[in-house]
């Protein structure tokens, strides 16, 4: 028998380490398969988005936690699940709801989920990117069951919401090109 681990380290700020276990793999040297199966590699794939994704979640709520003005430390509403679809996989992750400053005029008292700023859409560009260039060439049916077969995102594209993610794509293209110079970044390059 034949186990391989595959773990993490994760070096944060300050530069401290986790090691983070992301996946054993078993066999028998002699009568399993060689190598590993796309569903294992999936498998790992998604691990360590999640671990990364959790992570930088983290990161972001704390570097959201004090006002951009006065610096004053911003209180906490209270927290909720958010779920990311990402290229490999869905990730829920705990957001805090962040009061705004006081200092803030226009929305004081309001509070913001801070993941919110970075991925809006609760999509990341490169899934994005890809259901939109795929579904460009593709049945929308086609794109999709492709999309699950090669990625392991499992239940995050469906026909539906591919059609919809092309037409809302399509729309801030069209209306970008009425501005030559300013295409949304995040939209057509997966950037």
């Amino acid at each position: 028998m034949m186990q391989m681990i595959i773990e993490a380290r994760f070096i944060d700020d300050l530069g401290e380490t986790a090691r983070v276990p992301l996946v054993t793999i078993e066999r028998e040297l002699t009568t399993s398969a060689l190598g590993m199966s796309l569903a294992e590699d999936k498998g790992i794939l998604a691990s360590v988005q999640k671990y990364m994704v959790s992570t930088q979640c983290e990161s972001i709520a704390d570097a959201h936690s004090f006002c951009e003005k006065c610096e004053a430390r911003l209180g906490v509403k209270g927290f909720h699940e958010r779920r990311i679809r990402t290229v490999f996989g869905s990730i829920d992750v705990i957001s805090p709801r962040v009061r705004r400053c006081r200092c803030d005029c226009l929305s004081a008292g309001s509070s913001f989920s801070p993941p919110n700023i970075v991925v809006p859409t609760g999509m990341t560009p490169e899934l994005e990117y890809l259901q939109v260039k795929w579904a460009a060439h593709l049945p929308y049916a086609a794109a999709t069951k492709l999309l699950s077969e090669v990625l392991p995102v499992v239940d995050a594209v469906s026909v539906s919401g591919l059609k919809r993610r092309v037409r809302v794509v399509g729309a801030a293209l069209e209306s970008s090109s009425d501005q030559p110079s300013e295409c949304k970044p995040g939209l057509i390059d997966g950037s």
